[in-house]
């Protein structure tokens, strides 16, 4: 399936557990944070995304509000 890119700087898919990080943009806010490719987002400023978010929800909270920063929680390597 396509995914969707978000601005983090990530292209992600849903997953069972959260939002699959299929890429991670060079130079962007995620690759400066660490994120990596294969990481799950599982919460967004602790809430959990799958359990209280509608996907669109969802996407909104990752993306956070332009000159923001957002708190994401990932597991490792899914």
């Amino acid at each position: 399936s396509r995914g969707e890119t978000i601005g983090i700087g990530v292209t992600v898919r849903p997953h069972e557990k959260g939002y699959f990080i299929r890429s991670v943009v060079d130079g962007s806010p995620a690759f400066r944070s660490g994120l990596m490719a294969n990481d799950i987002i599982t919460h967004v400023d602790g809430t959990h995304l799958i359990t209280q978010k509608t996907p669109e929800e969802a996407i909104k909270m990752i993306r956070g509000q332009k000159d923001t920063s957002v708190n994401i929680t990932v597991e490792r390597g899914g």
